[in-house]
């Protein structure tokens, strides 16, 4: 794993070399700026592309950002880490969390999961002058301790003796000198570090979508290159499997052997399809030969096309010994039952994330410790059933516990959001894009927005039959459980009709009710905190009235705004001034200055009167409520709608 950090005294063009750093594939960045205000800190974030937000870590005496920025974890100092309160440090089980140590004894003092130590100087400084390695920190003594955790060397690391670091225990390093001093620029710099890898011991797939495949596809959206070893060729397809072809032992092992050897950057081992759990157990003793790795496996029972189990009555003393070495296992509920007894289920000491769990009509993914159920979420509603869910899963546990994620429910939530994105992706598209149906949502079909005052779903029928592709529901004194229903309910005619479906203020209905996002008000949950618990793949809005609130949006991370109120109207309370189209009109241009200007639809009291007007203003579209709702004809009011805007849109505004 390797992380930079920031240059100490940032210049424009740096800033903008970050963007390009994210771009190539970084995944951790620490933004430490000795000796400066919080503005600047908020001047470096703001020069950040937003959706990159969450891979960054800002160090503990700044943390009050958190609350406006969707941050990625924090940075603290060893004394820090060590004076932390009871409350602070269950708030920090939320984040992740790098501390930097002098040696392999205060690591061991330190009381909090942490996601990576900082341990330095292990070579001579380059960007601090008279700053000496330490000569322990590379001995032989030292590397039972830094084994044993996730330790990134730091102190004067170049692509040189990077390699090196491997074999004395470390997981990778953190770098600044070597990254920002390179003469052709930062991204140059980082390209020359090998770039950190998983290894995928898994089936092959000839058509691509599971096994190895979508192993690879998984690693790659996370930034680590994917190693693979077959295990298995299956005779199958998108919809039917009919059979595998054995790969024999000897070139498994010995390709796994071969490719641990000689590349110390592979950081983990996602396991899937096997043949036999003899294989299985050769393959940990293979692997535990060469080093310690996280290991993720996914006990496949049958294809998902297929019935028939792969592995017959699986021997249960053998299966436990190999739990031994095994940090998660990725059972569905069906492979849970087949592979867990009492006994074995108690008897190991790793997670156990079972998927799928049925209760009460409801399903849920699982997180169990020795047997014991200690936590579960409930899975996300909507999509299709498709090829390769598994393997993806499994393969999202591996990249987020490499990323430096402890906490297993969490863990569990990014796969289901993963998983997720997937199951709702274009079944046409030659490759997986998680942020596909998100980005295409906010570019394609956000013009035309349909808020329900009065929620009905013959309502939202008639608004789809008009061409309107966005409908938000609104159920301001609904439970979340009503609004989860709710959301069910419509959710397969927008499916039927390539429509977004947002749900308002309710972030856990969006996520359990399968919206495709949430629209926040100024009084609900901010953004960053909505983003954190809705991940990456779904849309936030955030309803703004001045500069200050566009400002709060762009930075805590939403995706797009909506502006208002346009004129006064009775569907919403508390109402904020009314913008009309001069406010309107101000709060464009002020976007226009961002990074990159959010999308901000007009709201508030909006007729198809006003469409001609609001177009002016360079609004991206127009969200409409009870205008639609008192229609005589709500078909042909939508039609009208959708029209006059794509006349608009003719027009060169």
């Amino acid at each position: 794993m390797l992380a930079i950090l920031s240059p100490t005294d940032p210049t424009p063009k740096q800033i903008e070399e970050t963007n390009d750093l994210f771009e190539a594939g970084l995944q951790s960045f620490i933004l430490r700026l000795p000796g400066k205000e919080p503005d600047d800190y908020v001047d470096y974030l703001f020069g950040i592309d937003r959706k990159y937000h969450s891979r960054i870590f800002i160090p503990w005496a700044v943390r009050d950002l958190a609350v406006g920025f969707p941050i990625g974890g924090f940075y603290l100092k060893f004394s820090e880490a060590k004076a932390l309160t009871e409350d602070k440090k269950e708030a920090l089980l939320h984040y992740r969390v790098i501390v930097g140590c002098h040696s392999s004894e205060e690591i061991q003092e330190i009381p909090i999961p942490v996601s990576f130590f900082l341990l330095s100087p292990v070579f001579d400084s380059i960007s601090k002058s008279g700053y000496r390695a330490n000569p322990k920190l590379l001995s032989a003594q030292n590397k039972t301790v830094i084994e044993t955790y996730t330790v990134l060397a730091m102190g004067g690391v170049t692509p040189e003796n990077y390699m090196g670091l491997f074999e004395k225990g470390y997981s990778g390093a953190a770098v600044i000198g070597s990254v920002w001093d390179d003469p052709l620029g930062a991204v140059h710099a980082f390209g020359a570090f090998p770039k950190p890898a998983i290894l995928s011991i898994a089936g092959h797939d000839p058509s691509g979508g599971a096994g190895i495949d979508a192993d690879r596809e998984t690693a790659e959206h996370y930034g680590f290159r994917c190693f693979a070893v077959s295990t298995v060729v299956t005779t199958q397809d998108e919809g039917h499997f009919d059979g595998f072809t054995p790969v024999s032992e000897e070139t498994v092992l010995r390709s796994i052997r071969f490719l641990l050897t000689r590349h110390p950057e592979i950081q983990g081992i996602k396991i899937g399809m096997l043949p036999s759990l003899t294989l299985l157990h050769k393959i940990l003793d293979t692997v535990n030969d060469c080093g310690i790795f996280p290991i993720v496996w996914d006990p496949i029972v049958a294809a998902s096309k297929g019935n028939e189990a792969i592995i017959r009555e699986p021997d249960k003393e053998l299966l436990r010994e190999c739990l031994d070495d095994i940090d998660f296992v990725t059972p569905n509920a069906k492979e849970y039952e087949y592979w867990f007894d009492e006994e074995t289920v108690a008897g190991y000491s790793g997670v156990v994330l079972k998927k799928s769990e049925a209760r009460d009509g409801n399903l849920s993914d699982v997180v169990l410790f020795n047997g014991e159920r200690v936590a579960s979420t409930p899975s996300i509603f909507g999509g299709e059933d498709r090829h390769g869910t598994g393997c993806r899963y499994s393969s999202v546990v591996l990249c987020e516990r490499l990323i430096g994620h402890f906490n297993p429910l969490s863990i569990a939530q990014r796969a289901q959001e993963y998983v997720h994105a997937y199951r709702v992706s274009s079944a046409t598209a030659l490759r997986f894009d998680p942020y596909e149906r998100k980005r295409r949502a906010l570019k394609e079909k956000f013009a035309i927005q349909y808020v329900t005052n009065s929620f009905s779903v013959d309502t939202i029928r008639k608004v789809l039959e008009g061409g309107v592709r966005w409908v938000q529901v609104r159920l301001k004194d609904a439970t979340t459980e009503e609004r989860i229903r709710a959301l069910k309910s419509v959710r397969p005619l927008c499916d039927r009709y390539g429509a977004v479906l947002i749900m308002d203020d309710d972030v856990e209905a969006a996520r359990q009710g399968g919206a495709d996002g949430v629209h926040l008000g100024k009084t609900d949950m901010s953004p960053a905190m909505a983003r954190r618990v809705l991940g990456d793949y779904f849309i936030i809005g955030s309803t703004v009235n001045d500069e200050d609130m566009l400002v709060k949006a762009y930075t805590s991370g939403a995706d797009y705004a909506g502006v208002g109120p346009y004129k006064f109207t009775q569907t919403k309370k508390d109402l904020d001034a009314v913008l009309g189209k001069e406010g309107l009109d101000n709060l464009f241009q002020y976007n226009l200055d961002s990074r990159n200007p959010l999308p901000l639809v007009a709201i508030g009291g909006i007729t198809i009167g006003d469409i001609s007007d609001i177009g002016d203003t360079m609004m991206d579209g127009v969200a409409i409520s009870g205008a639609i709702e008192r229609a005589k004809d709500i078909t042909h009011y939508c039609q009208r709608l959708v029209t006059e805007w794509e006349d608009l849109s003719q027009i060169d505004r």
